[in-house]
């Protein structure tokens, strides 16, 4: 396991974990411009390729879990 693909678990592993109804916005704190940059900015260029990239079954999966959330999601780099 890469360090990037173990940061975009413990990511996920968060998403999914609090509940998906929750009224507040959740922010996420991370040292990765990796996984800021994989969720945030890439995503649209890897669900147009089928997800056919480096972790792109995690980052499916974060995309989903971020979309199903009723409230907002922030990511923070530290």
């Amino acid at each position: 396991q890469t360090e990037g693909r173990a940061l975009l678990t413990a990511i996920l592993y968060s998403l999914v974990q609090v509940s998906a109804k929750a009224a507040k916005a959740l922010e996420i704190f991370t040292t990765s411009k990796f996984a800021i940059r994989s969720i945030c900015y890439a995503a649209g260029k890897n669900h147009t390729r089928g997800w056919d990239c480096a972790n792109g079954d995690l980052l499916e999966a974060i995309g989903e879990a971020v979309r199903a959330r009723s409230s907002q999601v922030i990511f923070i780099h530290v």
